[in-house]
């Protein structure tokens, strides 16, 4: 895919460069091997964005939802984007006017040029919208340079979503812009702390910031997942612990239960040799009479059986 934009236009409302205006250029990484890049830039570009909505044919122009989404959305998206970096801004400072950002100015997309996609949004009420901010041209255009890659992506997917990858935005303001906010009336600097704070500062340095916190937004779902792998790795070592002890306490019992066992083998053998003594001791006392050697009185002699006389067989 080309660098910058080509002759691809969708259709919109034509800026004319003016003082109250800036361009956002989106490109995205080159597709090798892809035919459609040359036949339909406009296409390529938008492929791999997921469309949200329920689309009633399945050979719908995407292009072109994602164009309107982005002329109905984006102005929405970038008057949220200027609450929170005003609120941001003023927090650093101590200032607690938190003020909603006034229906005086609203962002209106333009044309969109492909290649890369490029497209010139207008600001309608460029007094209020300097005004919101302090009256501080340099926090004017920080907010643009910071907000508007955040706002492209909540413009195409207002309830979340995520768009490729291989995007990289660049926010180039209208030649006169930063002239025309220098040259605005208003209090100036001096007379409000926030935007004495800002005097002097950098624009890029604000952006340079949320840029960072926005690039390193994806770590938070890695640190949620290790938060939960150390919580879990926790309880099991809590549990092997808690497995080891009862089974220490279980060996220990049964190493009391298998001595008081053979305590009470060993007990049963002494009583039994000490009931084996008492035997033969008493055996020893008693007369034995010779002949059976059963321990009884022998008051009679032993009963002889009676001889009996020889047979005598007759023969003839």
């Amino acid at each position: 895919m080309a660098s910058g934009p080509t002759n691809e236009r969708g259709g919109g409302i034509a800026f004319e460069e003016n003082a109250a205006a800036f361009t956002v250029l989106v490109r995205r990484q080159p597709s090798p091997g892809s035919a459609d890049a040359k036949a339909d830039p406009r296409r390529q570009f938008w492929s791999g964005f997921e469309y949200r909505r329920s689309v009633s044919s399945v050979d719908a122009d995407l292009p072109a939802l994602f164009e309107q989404e982005l002329r109905t959305n984006f102005d929405r998206a970038m008057t949220r984007q200027a609450f929170a970096f005003r609120r941001a801004r003023a927090a650093e400072t101590g200032d607690s006017s938190n003020l909603p950002p006034p229906a005086s100015f609203a962002f209106r997309v333009g044309e969109f040029r492909y290649g890369s996609l490029e497209f010139t949004v207008g600001i309608v009420g460029l007094q209020a919208l300097y005004k919101y901010f302090f009256s501080d041209p340099a926090l004017v255009l920080a907010f643009l340079e910071a907000c508007s890659p955040t706002a492209f992506t909540e413009a195409l997917y207002p309830f979340g979503g995520l768009v490729p990858s291989d995007l990289n935005f660049a926010v180039t303001p209208a030649a006169g812009l930063a002239a025309t906010l220098a040259t605005m009336p208003g209090p100036g600097p001096a007379a409000h702390p926030v935007a004495a704070g800002t005097a002097g500062a950098a624009p890029q340095g604000w952006g340079a910031v949320l840029h960072k916190v926005q690039s390193i937004w994806w770590l938070l779902p890695t640190v949620l997942a290790l938060v939960v792998f150390y919580i879990a790795i926790s309880a099991v070592d809590a549990e092997r612990g808690r497995q080891q002890a009862r089974q220490a306490a279980l060996d220990a019992r049964a190493g009391q239960l298998d001595a008081a066992l053979r305590d009470r083998v060993k007990e049963l053998e002494t009583l039994t040799l000490e009931l084996a003594k008492q035997l033969v001791q008493a055996q020893a006392k008693e007369p034995c009479c010779p002949a059976c050697c059963v321990p009884r009185a022998c008051a009679s002699p032993p009963v002889r059986a009676a001889s009996r006389p020889p047979v005598v067989s007759c023969k003839s």
